[in-house]
């Protein structure tokens, strides 16, 4: 069976862990990515909510999350790929 080509890009998702109606967690924001993946998504664009007159997430915050959430992926990326490798 051909290889499946990731090619796809969520431009509207609430994988942020702990902000808005997304993910609760950072292993559900896990499980979320994982199973983009898996439907062929390449990238996604984070869309936290941001409504006048509703608790929102700050620019800044947003950042340090999408930051964490990388490097958690990555550390996770490396360990797979050292697995892989054994």
């Amino acid at each position: 069976m051909p290889e499946k080509k990731n090619q796809y890009v969520d431009i509207h998702c609430h994988i942020l862990p702990e902000v808005d109606d997304g993910a609760r967690n950072l292993e559900e924001s896990l499980a979320m990515l994982r199973q983009e993946v898996k439907q062929g998504v390449a990238a996604v664009i984070l869309t936290p909510h941001q409504k006048p007159n509703r608790r929102s997430i700050t620019a800044a915050s947003a950042l340090e999350r999408t930051q964490k959430l990388q490097q958690v992926c990555e550390r996770k990326r490396n360990r797979h790929q050292t697995l892989q490798r054994w």
